[in-house]
């Protein structure tokens, strides 16, 4: 049983099973050329098709090129990652000497082709977009696009698979071809209208274009060219370049829109130095022009977003910001995030700026009238169109915190301490009007009047909470948590703000009822009086009905 050869010390049995094992693995090396052997004849058999299909027509050079993408991916798919584990070992030339040189001349042509397509439509003019947009999904352009982006897509995983490079090494979604060639013209009139020309002159007339010297409406003009002349807001001015993008592959919208945020920044911040410009931020300067392109930055921002957003996945409600996540669509990143938030100086600034704009609006006859801390004391007067105002900067504050991917901050510094004041504005308007109308009258005859202003304010302050209320508890709010920013701290602050207000407004409502009865039925109208003499009135026989009546 314990037999074992004197040379190496192995079983004789063992020396039995691993020649077998040597046999099998040569058979399956054997067997592995023979499918990859049968699998790429088959391949060179309807390649040798293809090419006879093509010889009748010798100028469809265009449907020639799809056919030798299509047996681009065909090899790609059929050979090489069908057999990616062992083609190395049993065929290297089959990668190095056939699929790459027949990759990168078939991927050059189509490249050709895209760069002629769009030169002859005179994209991205306007009229060049709208010939474009004419072809429809089935046109030339949509073809070159699609076989470019399949030809990408197909070597991406090849690359993966034989040389075991990463995805993100051979060029994602954001640096592939089909978005590069769309985007380059755009960056060209771009930078032609508003970069950093190095002293060149507007060739129309000599002198400096107005866009390089003006630098305080740099960012109004560079985002209103953006909006007009790319993105097409307005569908009665044509074909824009984003419409294209969108008809060639609504997959591209998400990462369109990040080379546009790009673009954007490196013209303000590369090119003009738009933050550290004198003008800007220099200490004569005037800080209106700061909070003017920040505003500029928000408009943006609000437009944009939702359009990439419903490419990629997200529907917006009716307002076009916010509304229901579909497919866990990805966060998109806007100028006011990647301009603003990253900087704590500056952020801090738009804040403390953004504060005083509302305490302004909504306290604007308090300046006389300030604490010690600086913030102003409420009036008791003007109830309904203070709590009107109030909805207005709530909703404008909401809006806003809505195009920050980031809005704890923002809120808990403004839209928190604008919540906290309103509603002691309220309390205090609500004492003074109970105090007004409990006050006694220096004539005994009651002044009706007064009590029909007094009644009409009362009305007009609960009228009031409860539609300050019902603006901090609408659904409206939830859009934190459907645009993937999640809910913070401050969100839940001024939902608290809200069911604060609502059982305000009861406690007013109750407060005014006891009030109204108590003094002015009860005690000023005599009804008390009367309430103790009738039972004795309906029970004594001297009162006739008719009397009583």
């Amino acid at each position: 049983d314990n037999d074992y050869d004197d040379d190496n010390y192995a079983p004789v049995f063992g020396d039995a099973s691993y020649s077998i094992l040597k046999q099998l693995v040569r058979l399956q090396k054997k067997t592995d050329s023979l499918v990859l052997a049968q699998d790429y004849i088959e391949f060179l058999g309807r390649a040798t098709a293809s090419e006879g299909d093509d010889d009748g027509d010798d100028d469809d050079i265009e449907g020639r090129l799809f056919a030798q993408a299509q047996l681009v991916q065909d090899l790609a798919l059929n050979i090489l990652l069908k057999h990616s584990e062992h083609f190395l070992e049993l065929c290297p030339a089959l990668y190095e000497e056939a699929y790459l040189p027949l990759f990168h001349y078939v991927h050059e042509y189509l490249v050709t082709l895209l760069r002629q397509e769009l030169q002859a439509s005179r994209y991205p003019h306007s009229q060049g977009c709208s010939a474009l947009l004419n072809q429809g999904p089935n046109g030339s352009l949509v073809k070159i696009c699609n076989s470019l982006t399949q030809l990408e897509t197909l070597h991406t995983q090849v690359m993966h698979a034989v040389e075991g490079v990463a995805a993100d090494a051979t060029g994602g979604k954001n640096n592939n071809t089909v978005l590069l060639e769309l985007f380059h013209p755009i960056l060209d009139r771009v930078h032609f209208h508003f970069g950093n020309s190095g002293g060149q002159n507007d060739s129309s007339n000599g002198l400096p274009r107005i866009t390089t010297t003006r630098t305080e409406r740099l960012p109004e003009w560079l985002l209103k060219y953006v909006r007009e002349n790319i993105l097409g807001t307005d569908p009665d001015d044509g074909g824009k370049p984003y419409q294209v993008i969108q008809m060639v592959d609504r997959n591209l919208a998400m990462p369109f829109g990040h080379e546009l945020i790009r673009l954007i920044q490196w013209v303000l911040v590369d090119q003009r130095n738009f933050f550290n410009d004198p003008a800007i931020a220099g200490p004569q300067s005037n800080p209106h022009f700061l909070y003017s392109a920040m505003e500029q930055f928000l408009e943006f921002d609000a437009t944009l977003k939702p359009m990439i957003l419903r490419c990629a996945g997200h529907k917006s409600d009716e307002n076009g910001i916010g509304g229901e996540n579909v497919g866990n669509a990805p966060s998109f990143m806007g100028l006011m995030d990647v301009l603003v938030l990253p900087n704590s100086d500056l952020l801090d600034w738009w804040i403390h700026r953004e504060r005083e704009s509302v305490f302004a609006t909504l306290f604007p006859d308090d300046d006389k009238g300030c604490s010690s801390d600086g913030v102003p004391k409420p009036l008791a007067n003007h109830v309904s169109p203070r709590a009107e105002i109030f909805c207005a900067l709530i909703r404008s504050v909401q809006y806003k915190a809505a195009t920050l991917s980031a809005p704890g901050k923002y809120l808990r510094e403004v839209a928190v301490p604008l919540c906290s004041q309103f509603v002691d504005a309220l309390h205090e308007t609500s004492v003074d009007l109970r105090k007004l109308l409990v006050q006694k009258q220096q004539q005994s005859i009651i002044v009706e009047s007064q009590i029909v202003a007094n009644i009409e304010e009362w009305i007009e302050i609960i009228n009031g909470t409860e539609l300050a209320a019902r603006v901090l508890l609408t659904k409206e709010r939830t859009w934190y948590y459907e645009t993937g920013t999640g809910s913070s701290q401050s969100d839940h602050d001024l939902g608290r703000f809200g069911r604060s207000l609502q059982r305000l407004v009861e406690v007013m409502v109750e407060e005014f009822a006891a009030t109204f009865v108590e003094t002015i039925l009860m005690e000023r109208a005599k009804f008390a009086s009367y309430l103790m003499l009738a039972s004795h009135l309906l029970a004594s026989q001297e009162w006739e009905a008719e009397d009583m009546v």
